[in-house]
């Protein structure tokens, strides 16, 4: 891990913005016409990010000659570091976990299998009574397994016991869902 902080430009917006090896981003100096025809400096500075609510992932905004984009901060960094996109099925994954922490050296391309794979081994991955649509718990599936006896109507019973779907316990029962269990 480098302490030093390296730019270098973003692709499509040479001379407009830099990435740096930190995540972070700055706007350029360079002269802009004002509405009554002058030139006035905008100095460097760095770009201000949000975080997206939905992907928790830092983006900012950039923009060139009257266009605009959002772009997520760690895509930035790790086509500015590691090279262009290998292929249309390749993500960027943190390697460790960690949304915010853009840094070059915690960054690679992956596919998206390695990145699931990777977010089971940070943790991260919601799965089981973690996901936030989940019904049911982990005590919840020992029991149903526990109870299922492979007689007609079990599925049902337990389906209506637990307030979810006959395919689902037949799902958990044959370890199609809630296999970490």
């Amino acid at each position: 891990m480098s302490t030093s902080e390296e730019w270098r430009a973003i692709a499509g917006y040479e001379g407009y913005y830099e990435v740096s090896s930190h995540g972070r981003v700055r706007r350029l100096a360079r002269y802009v016409r004002t509405k009554n025809g002058c030139f006035k400096l905008h100095p460097t500075r760095f770009v201000g990010g949000y975080v997206h609510p939905k992907s928790g992932y830092p983006q900012v905004r950039l923009s060139r000659d009257g266009d605009a984009r959002t772009a997520s901060i760690h895509m930035l960094v790790c086509e500015a570091f590691h090279g262009a996109r290998p292929s249309p099925q390749h993500e960027v994954a943190h390697g460790d976990g960690t949304r915010s922490n853009n840094a070059a050296y915690n960054l690679r391309w992956a596919t998206k299998i390695e990145n699931a794979a990777d977010r089971v081994i940070h943790g991260t991955q919601q799965r089981g009574e973690t996901a936030p649509i989940s019904k049911l718990t982990d005590e919840d599936v020992r029991a149903i397994r526990r109870l299922h006896h492979g007689r007609y109507g079990d599925g049902i019973r337990l389906a209506r016991q637990f307030g979810v779907s006959n395919t689902q316990i037949t799902n958990i029962i044959k370890n199609r869902q809630w296999g970490h269990v």
